[in-house]
């Protein structure tokens, strides 16, 4: 599952916006609906992208790990 979160104001992970079960349909989502200037992949955590303005980040793409 992949979980779209937006910063709330305080915190980059305050607020869970959509969830989707493919990365492409989430990336899809955050180019129609969230204004940003790039996305990047993190280099230290596996699936998550950070989704960035001029200025700072504004939200962060993630699959979520399923539970066992």
């Amino acid at each position: 599952m992949w979980e779209v979160w937006c910063w709330d104001g305080k915190y980059i992970k305050g607020k869970l916006v959509k969830k989707y079960k493919t990365k492409q349909s989430a990336f899809n989502y955050v180019e129609k609906n969230i204004e940003h200037k790039e996305i990047i992949k993190d280099k230290e955590v596996k699936d998550c992208f950070w989704i960035e303005t001029e200025h700072h980040t504004v939200a962060v793409i993630e699959k979520k790990k399923p539970k066992k």
